[in-house]
């Protein structure tokens, strides 16, 4: 339990010093510049958060998961893994160039970008098999440091919207600082393509129908409705990034828990369900009272938007419950379930897609976090029966705490959507 809370107080530091200065980044920018260049930025640290993290957390869960196998050292499983993210990344790139959404320059950089995102899983693995858990704390500072600090001078010596990828280059090649683990693994029982197909695909897959469909609906609210709209929907998802980036920092060590101890242990189990979802409820209640003063954070133009509130809010609410599934996703990784995992996400992305084009499309960014919150409900009861006859949540956990925890989010759901 100690290495637990180490490691979470450690990726919790990190997160709020380097994801949480990505929200810093656009605040800033809301204040120093135009519409239309935030906006850009937005759309930069959305792609990061869509596609980086996804790349960055699909390799370090394979890497943890076969921890004591040889083929995660070998030369053959990275440069694997390096050419399906590369191969991953170059359609990213070409999208946002072919829409206009960045320009040739800032597409070029961020495809090396995510491909330097997805690489450094391999060391945030190294570091959490490792427990180096100041090292990872010490990291995000920096990084959230670097991260402001660069942006606000690009911001104010007026330098371009080109140079907008920068600070997010040089922070993500810090994670390169961390030295690769000294264990020498000794089991040869899994080749390269068992890790690659039932692990890192998967990984890939199952996030591909969650982060990046909140991404392709930016383009299509900016399409339908300008920049100003979509600079609402992404200012509220950097937001719901408080709460959804949970199962990024709880989740490795929880699996390498998982995996080393199995899967079937009721402790562990439970844990693995504790440890997410409870911090998840607090920030939530915590960032509500906060969102109540946007005037404190933002211009007047954007904080009096009433439905930025109610976006925000809904998104995080919503995150509540991916937060849940995410751990329900850890146990499927810890006993290869991968193909569930993948139809369980795509059955959501259906839902989500559905409800944004054919419920809520004339409501403009509410109408999606509406849709992100309906759609997460309604696959949670759908996905209900399968997850009580695989036995993937405790019946344990779904006791007094967790029953109370609904109340609070129950009267913040009704405050802000009636």
């Amino acid at each position: 339990m100690k290495d637990i809370l180490f490691s979470a107080l450690s990726n919790l530091l990190n997160f709020l010093f380097s994801k949480g200065s990505m929200v810093a980044a656009g605040i800033v920018a809301s204040h120093l510049t135009s519409m239309e260049n935030t906006q850009t930025l937005s759309i930069i640290i959305a792609t990061i958060s869509a596609f980086g993290t996804l790349f960055q957390q699909a390799v370090s869960t394979t890497n943890i998961r076969y921890n004591s196998q040889i083929i995660t050292k070998t030369k053959n499983y990275r440069t694997t893994v390096t050419i399906i993210i590369s191969t991953l990344s170059l359609p990213v790139s070409l999208y946002l160039y072919v829409t206009s959404q960045l320009s040739a320059i800032n597409s070029a950089l961020i495809f090396i970008l995510l491909i330097l995102n997805g690489t450094s899983g391999f060391k945030l693995a190294d570091a959490t098999i490792q427990k180096k858990f100041v090292h990872i704390s010490i990291l995000g500072t920096i990084q959230g440091a670097l991260i402001l600090l660069a942006t606000f001078t690009i911001l104010k010596l007026e330098l371009g919207t080109d140079f907008y990828t920068l600070p997010f280059l040089l922070a993500s090649a810090l994670w390169f600082s961390i030295p690769s683990t000294q264990l020498s693994p000794s089991e040869t029982s899994t080749t390269v393509n068992t890790a690659i197909s039932k692990t890192f695909l998967p990984a890939i897959f199952t996030g591909i129908f969650f982060l990046p469909v909140i991404w392709l609906l930016i383009g299509d609210i900016q399409a339908r409705f300008g920049d100003q709209e979509a600079f609402l929907l992404t200012t509220a998802n950097q937001w719901r990034m408080t709460v959804g980036i949970l199962p990024a920092i709880f989740g490795g060590y929880l699996l390498l828990l998982l995996t080393k101890v199995g899967h079937k242990d009721k402790k562990n189990k439970n844990s693995n369900y504790t440890i997410t979802y409870y911090p998840a409820v607090a920030i939530t209640i915590a960032c509500t009272a906060l969102v109540s003063h946007l005037d404190l954070i933002y211009p007047t133009e954007i904080a009096n938007n009433t439905e930025l509130k109610k976006t925000i809010i809904l998104f995080m609410l919503a995150s509540v419950i991916t937060t849940l599934k995410s751990s329900i996703s850890r146990e499927m990784i810890a006993a290869e379930l991968a193909k569930l995992s993948i139809a369980s996400n795509l059955i959501w992305a259906t839902i989500f897609c559905t409800l944004h084009f054919f419920v809520y499309h004339q409501e403009g960014a509410y109408g999606v976090s509406k849709s992100f919150l309906a759609s997460q409900v309604i696959h949670l009861l759908l996905w209900a029966p399968i997850i009580i006859k695989k036995e993937l949540i405790p019946k344990e956990f779904i006791d007094f705490k967790f029953l109370a925890s609904i109340i609070p989010l129950a009267w913040i759901l009704y405050a802000n959507a009636t």
